[in-house]
């Protein structure tokens, strides 16, 4: 007995078009990230005080962020994003869960990683800019790269 579908063309077409629309919304919210330097400042000074954090870190105590640093915090999936897509080569880490990839900025280095396991999570550590500055991608040249 074949099975019908319960949606019809219509509905199907609109629900396509609705999940093709927020994923260029995403797209284009990755590339205005890394277009700028607005992320990558709010990033250096958030940095200074958390120094390394989890963008789930405050999902049960959202009143403990302003809410410009709540809403940065969950951005921090798109910039890696963005990053991605923007990146000459990435030279990702990968280890059982994920990956990371080191950025710098202003003579400041950032280790930003996605882990998945039950859920996922994206994290970012600031860190010293080791004598090997080509483990860091520059972000002057993604910038340039997403304009």
């Amino acid at each position: 007995m074949e099975k019908k579908n319960t949606f019809d063309e219509a509905t199907m077409k609109k629900i396509v078009e609705a999940s093709l629309a927020k994923i260029a919304e995403g797209v284009a919210v990755a590339k205005s990230l890394v277009a700028s330097t607005d992320y990558i400042n709010w990033l250096q000074e958030f940095t200074f005080t958390h120094p390394t954090f989890c963008d789930d870190e405050w999902l049960y105590y959202p009143e403990q962020l302003e809410p410009e640093n709540l809403e940065n915090v969950q951005l921090l999936y798109r910039f890696i994003e963005g990053i991605e897509m923007h990146a000459e080569s990435l030279n990702k880490e990968n280890d059982e869960f994920g990956y990371s990839i080191r950025i710098r900025f202003n003579n400041v280095g950032y280790r930003l990683g996605v882990q998945h396991g039950q859920g996922s999570y994206c994290y970012c550590e600031r860190c010293e800019i080791f004598h090997n500055e080509s483990d860091f991608i520059d972000f002057g040249e993604i910038m340039k790269k997403a304009k």
